[in-house]
């Protein structure tokens, strides 16, 4: 009966370790996910040249984190942020949405050109194709500054000759806008009565 009682005991003590192995690695696996490292304003856009800026990864446990985490890089990059984000935010894919999301939430776009001569000023650097913009106009009687249409999509870029300016260098003579079909007449009216000013989201 002894060695019976041994037999038994040891296959015991086996399937113990096991699980204790199992369970220290489950709670203690940890894996990469993004944070926010500073305060991040609504309409930003998310690409390859600030994104690093922008974030950095942490590590959390795994079975302690919500599958809705972003941990690939990939996933971030052209996306846009709908909500402002304070810092050490973890990063969740509700958060984001597609840079050209609100374009296909549009029910009657159109594309607007806008000559640059008709703009006052650019805030926050040039304009290019891909990016999302304010539009306000500056009365000319009041002096006030009204918001007309926000996170605009710019559709394109062009120097004088028409060609798409793609670099860095060329300042664009021409920009094309997609806006809703009301919102066009509106801001047409609005110009009527002062000078356009446009800054750009998220820099």
């Amino acid at each position: 009966m002894k060695i019976k009682k041994k037999t038994i005991l040891i296959p015991f003590v086996i399937v113990v370790a096991i699980l204790t192995i199992v369970i220290l690695n489950k709670t203690g696996s940890k894996y990469e996910v993004f944070i926010s490292n500073q305060y991040i304003k609504k309409g930003t856009v998310i690409d390859a040249d600030n994104v690093d800026d922008l974030f950095e990864k942490k590590a959390v446990n795994k079975d302690m984190a919500s599958e809705s985490l972003i941990s690939d890089r990939k996933s971030i990059i052209n996306k846009k942020v709908i909500a402002d984000l304070d810092n050490n935010t973890l990063i969740q894919q509700g958060f984001l949405e597609d840079k050209m999301y609100s374009v296909d939430k549009m029910k009657s776009p159109v594309t607007m050109g806008i000559k640059a001569a008709d703009i006052s000023e650019i805030v926050c650097g040039k304009i290019r194709e891909g990016d999302i913009i304010d539009i306000s106009v500056v009365e000319q009687i009041s002096g006030k500054c009204i918001d007309v249409i926000r996170n605009v999509y710019v559709a394109g870029c062009y120097n004088t000759d028409g060609t798409l300016i793609t670099d860095d260098e060329d300042v664009a003579s021409f920009i094309n806008v997609m806006v809703e079909k009301d919102e066009e007449q509106r801001l047409n009216e609005m110009l009527a009565k002062g000078i356009m000013k446009i800054c750009k989201v998220g820099e």
